[in-house]
């Protein structure tokens, strides 16, 4: 019945998930004054926002790569743990996430004893920022410009190692989430 229980993907490790945004726009009235006129146009209209996230990474846990119990539906079931196949943040790398030798296939007409997600895969680390300007004339028309980057510290955010027992990725951190994406934009409302 242990294996039945894990750490629950909702969860996400919420212990350690942070996220703030914002957005800063240049004062209009006081000493900074754009309302009209020339430096209005240059300087007027510009809006700057960030987005940061920093999270912990997501449960998961192992499998092998056929049903040896001949129960149920085919397909992946639970492995079984000789011992814990943690490694600490310092023996952990992108080859060797999880210790692979501490689990084996169940016997054949049994089931694994690992629990669900016991697990903790790569966190995220990610800066988002977007710059726009508007150009307004007649009260009715507006030109914006558009600056986004996405991911503009270009960090590396993995996905999670390799989880099926005895696929030539098992353990292997081989994948990443998107890197650093810029794009600009035009629009014109009327």
């Amino acid at each position: 019945m242990v294996a039945r229980y894990g750490i629950a993907a909702r969860d996400r490790n919420l212990a350690s998930k942070f996220a703030v945004g914002g957005m800063v726009r240049p004062a209009r009235h006081g000493p900074l004054r754009m309302s009209q006129g020339a430096p209005a146009s240059v300087f007027g209209g510009w809006n700057m926002g960030i987005i940061v996230a920093l999270q912990g990474g997501s449960p998961f846990g192992l499998v092998t790569q056929t049903n040896t119990a001949n129960a149920f539906s085919p397909g992946a079931q639970r492995v079984n743990l000789l011992r814990d196949p943690a490694l600490s943040g310092s023996s952990r790398t992108l080859d060797r996430w999880f210790n692979t030798d501490a689990v084996a296939a169940p016997a054949p007409f049994t089931f694994g004893n690992a629990a669900r997600s016991f697990l903790i895969g790569p966190g995220l680390g990610n800066l988002d920022l977007s710059l726009l300007k508007n150009h307004r004339w007649a009260e009715r028309y507006n030109v914006q410009f558009r600056f986004e980057a996405f991911n503009i510290t270009n960090n590396a955010n993995f996905q999670e190692p390799g989880r099926a027992l005895g696929s030539a990725g098992f353990g292997l951190v081989n994948s990443a989430r998107a890197a650093r994406v810029l794009q600009f934009g035009l629009k014109f409302e009327f």
